[in-house]
């Protein structure tokens, strides 16, 4: 019957309209209309209509069985989570499990990350709990990735209770964690969690992912933080510091990303030029492919670098950059010895806020103001704040051309030009 081919008049128009536009037509045999009239394709309707009716119906009825079930604390079917097995459709506590379940929770609360506990769970050989599925095909006993133990530690169903869209039912089974070490374990995972912005995603790729190090020989990760007004700004990270093991970091733990990446393009730019002499246009882009390691030091860079398609160690060759690291907040700050910017950079604040001062330098000299107080009436701007940005008027020719160009020292920012009255020895 009709109704066995498909249960939805949108699926059924898409049929329909494949069968004319091949000439043919649909016909069943056990019912009587016929689908080429228009009496027949109305009849066909009401019969899918009802059929959609019924289905959706079903649907709703198994939907409500689920949701009375779960109140009741019922195991509704799939895999066992580890610490339980199934027998007769019900949650039985395994006991060599459940210990293991309970340690988990306990290491959690001692190390306080998650990060962590991965990996003393991998030192352990701790793994995910094993199962044969009908089809005799063992799965599961991998190590813990952090989204696993994440959902462990969350699982209700280890206190006792049963969870279903967003409440929480007792259960008919046992729990295997103490209600209070449960309690440590989410206050712990709230705390630690960070309230994300919700922004636009960052077009920016950390491009030497997986070849920073610092000193120590330690591997840098990339990283970010996001300020209240959604400005994200990159890191590469010490993995000592990612994984609270701050003694073994080294002298640099965490370094901008967005410098340390012009800093190495411009310098292994150069070096392939001068060793390949005049590049193709498109031949900068592949810089990165020649870059084997990035070593992170108090008062130098150090690029090793590979001119050989090989990569062999032996056609390895290093640059050395002498550099300054200065502290912005909790990163360092990369300024190269020579002062110089590895490229252009505008710094749109201080543009914005050397334009600002020329165009109130100018309201003021025309004599459409008479004071900086009227002027910050208007603008409805505090007075030593306007004084601060009006004093950016007074900078150099040459300062001003460079800061328009982002030519200027990787040091000259805003809050620096503003901290101290601008010198006019120029």
């Amino acid at each position: 019957k009709v109704d066995r081919l498909t249960r939805s008049l949108s699926d059924f128009a898409r049929i329909v309209e494949t069968l004319d536009r091949q000439g043919a037509s649909f016909v069943s045999v056990t019912q009587q209309f016929n689908t080429t009239s228009s009496m027949g394709r109305l009849t066909l309707n009401v019969l899918l209509s009802f059929a959609q009716f019924e289905r959706e119906v079903t649907s709703e009825r198994i939907r409500d069985k689920i949701a009375a079930s779960k109140a009741k604390g019922m195991w509704m079917g799939g895999m066992a989570p580890l610490g339980y097995d199934l027998q007769d459709t019900k949650l039985v506590v395994n006991q060599t499990e459940a210990e293991t379940v309970r340690d988990i929770f306990r290491r959690y609360v001692e190390l306080g990350s998650v990060n962590t506990l991965v990996d003393d769970l991998k030192r352990q050989h701790i793994r995910t709990k094993v199962w044969t599925p009908r089809h005799g095909q063992k799965r599961g006993g991998g190590y813990f990735d952090r989204l696993i133990l994440y959902r462990l530690l969350k699982n209700e169903l280890y206190i006792g209770r049963i969870a279903f869209k967003g409440k929480s039912y007792e259960g008919q089974h046992q729990g295997i964690v103490p209600s209070d070490l449960w309690q440590q374990v989410q206050g712990r995972l709230a705390g630690n969690r960070n309230d994300r912005v919700k922004t636009k995603a960052s077009p920016y790729q950390a491009v030497l992912t997986g070849l920073v190090y610092d000193d120590r020989g330690n591997r840098m990760s990339p990283a970010f933080a996001r300020k209240a007004n959604g400005q994200r700004y990159n890191y590469y990270v010490s993995q000592p510091l990612l994984t609270g093991q701050r003694d073994q970091a080294g002298t640099v733990g965490r370094v901008p990303a967005n410098d340390l990446d012009q800093l190495v393009e411009a310098q292994v730019t150069a070096l392939l030029k001068q060793a390949v002499g005049a590049m193709r246009p498109d031949s900068s882009r592949h810089w990165r492919h020649a870059v084997q390691r990035v070593s992170i030091h108090s008062d130098r860079v150090i690029i090793a670098i590979s001119q050989s398609r090989t990569k062999k160690s032996s056609a390895l060759k290093k640059i050395v950059v002498p550099v300054h690291l200065r502290r912005r907040g909790k990163a360092s700050y990369i300024a190269p010895t020579e002062d110089k910017p590895a490229r252009p950079k505008p710094n749109k604040a201080l543009i914005k806020a050397v334009a600002r001062a020329h165009h109130w330098r100018g309201l003021l000299e025309s004599g459409e103001y008479e004071s900086i107080i009227e002027l910050t009436k208007v603008l409805d701007q505090e007075p030593h704040y306007a004084r601060s940005i009006l004093q950016l008027a007074f900078l150099s020719p040459t300062m001003t051309e460079r800061i328009l160009k982002g030519m200027q020292s990787s040091l000259i920012t805003l809050t620096i030009l503003t901290k101290k009255p601008v010198s006019l020895t120029w």
